[in-house]
């Protein structure tokens, strides 16, 4: 049975050792939820992967006898009920909640209703927002049903289906009128694009990845008029050339994505041009190789990834950004008075602002699972591991900024200003000498291993990632 604790911070800062030896970087540790405490009616049963913005998660969780569904984040106190089974949004109670993602104090969520009613949500500071309804107007007739949603501010974006669910339109919205960034029938590489699923947003800008004619797919970029093509079927690849795409994480004008390709697969980043390459199959791991993964979390230039090594027999969360990788946490590393034996990552659980926090779920070997915030070391605002002169520069360059700064500009104390509270936090952070490793370096490759196919739906519905699979296959053309 799961059960929810209030947050316990790890006493101890925590270090991530990287691939690269010379490098390192520090996390503490906080627990979010656990098996501890009672739900809102019952006990909780189980939890899926958390989003995470700044350093709050936002999760979902069954609870109680009847498994009922609720929506929660916490950042180390108490846990806020963002929504649950038998609220009313709009009509007749909520029935089932699930693909959610969250910005700033906003979180977006899908979720069922009443007698076969379902819909977009946006809540924040408990007032809650309608984004679309079934029925509501489709570039066609009427939506249908909806997939997983992004948020990036107010602006919530996801994909619609109609005409008898045959066409798939990406949508940004934030309550009000909606835009179409691109639609069943639109003009594509070759032909017309099909079906649409995985859809991110930053801003205004909206990824997505694309099926089209002849059997062609791609990942793309759009804000509501032409599309950036990011990559797409028959370009290079590592070996070959690209064959398929799973999952868009967008930040700023870059996306991550994972292509599979002739030999092999990986996760990579591009914006329009050359892309970079995170990892791919067959590079060293740990210990062995890499074997299978999940689909990117992406945040200012840094891509977050589940990766499976040693036969399957041990994973963890590493982070890349085309050159050396660092592990975060892994199965067999201690964490809450236990070792860890499982880990899951949402495709959200990376923080947009750049502050470099995750959020993920956890087993331990002494039974307790639960959500967990890795917090990252404040003031490192150029993600290279320490808290130096670099960073200075950083918030040199960010200095004057009033409104809507971000973590890689000098914002340290996510006040969206860069100002001197922001060069105190770095001054604070900059004078600490030293911080332990917890985990032993390995070797230096030139990339990491991991393999994306067959078993990431059962991989992912094991550890709560499983939502973009599920709209994947349910929108994909045939």
């Amino acid at each position: 049975m799961t059960r929810l604790l209030q947050c316990v911070v790890v006493a101890a800062t925590i270090a991530v050792a990287w691939f690269a030896p010379a490098n390192v970087r520090a996390y503490t540790f906080v627990n979010v939820a656990d098996l501890t405490n009672p739900a809102p009616s019952g006990a909780f049963q189980y939890y899926y992967a958390p989003t995470i913005s700044g350093s709050t998660a936002t999760f979902s969780g069954k609870f109680g006898a009847s498994f009922a569904d609720g929506l929660f984040t916490g950042a180390g106190g108490a846990l806020t009920v963002i929504a649950k089974q038998g609220d009313a949004p709009p009509a007749g109670g909520i029935n089932t909640i699930g693909n959610y993602a969250s910005s700033g104090a906003g979180v977006a969520f899908w979720a069922s209703f009443g007698s076969g009613g379902e819909g977009v949500f946006r809540s924040e500071n408990g007032v809650l927002t309608t984004i679309a309804l079934k029925g509501g107007a489709a570039p066609v007739g009427a939506y249908e049903e909806f997939g997983s949603p992004a948020v990036s501010g107010s602006a919530v974006a996801f994909t619609g289906h109609y005409d008898d669910l045959e066409k798939t339109a990406v949508v940004r919205g934030s309550g009000g009128p909606q835009t179409i960034i691109a639609k069943s029938g639109d003009a594509a590489p070759v032909g017309s694009f099909r079906g649409l699923y995985d859809v991110s947003i930053s801003g205004n800008s909206v990824a997505f990845v694309g099926g089209y004619d002849t059997d062609g797919e791609g990942v793309f970029r759009g804000s509501g008029g032409g599309l950036t093509t990011i990559v797409k079927t028959g370009d290079t690849a590592p070996t070959g050339v690209f064959e398929a795409f799973y999952g868009s994480a967008i930040s700023g004008d870059s996306v991550a994505f994972a292509g599979r390709y002739q030999g092999g697969e990986g996760i990579f980043v591009g914006n329009g041009g050359p892309l970079t390459t995170i990892v791919k199959t067959g590079d060293p791991a740990p210990i062995g190789v890499f074997t299978d993964g999940s689909l990117p979390a992406f945040s200012h230039g840094v891509a977050a990834f589940l990766g499976y090594y040693d036969n399957d027999d041990a994973h963890g969360i590493f982070l890349g950004s085309g050159g050396p990788l660092a592990a975060v946490v892994k199965t067999g590393d201690p964490l809450f008075g236990s070792t860890v034996v499982d880990l899951g990552l949402d495709v959200f659980g990376f923080d947009a602002g750049g502050s470099g926090n995750l959020a993920f779920s956890y087993a331990l070997a002494n039974g307790q699972e639960g959500i967990a915030v890795a917090l990252a070391l404040v003031g490192d605002f150029n993600n290279d591991a320490a808290v130096d002169g670099s960073d200075l520069t950083v918030w040199k360059n960010g200095f004057g900024v009033s409104a809507g700064a971000l973590f890689a500009q000098g914002d340290a104390t996510g006040d969206r200003r860069v100002d001197g509270a922001d060069f105190l936090v770095w001054q604070r952070k900059a004078s600490v000498a030293t911080i332990a490793l917890h985990a032993t370096p390995v070797c230096e490759p030139a990339s990491l291993g991991l393999l994306l196919l067959s078993s990431w739906p059962m991989r992912r519905r094991a550890l709560g990632l499983f939502a973009p699979i599920q709209q994947k296959l349910r929108t994909e053309w045939q």
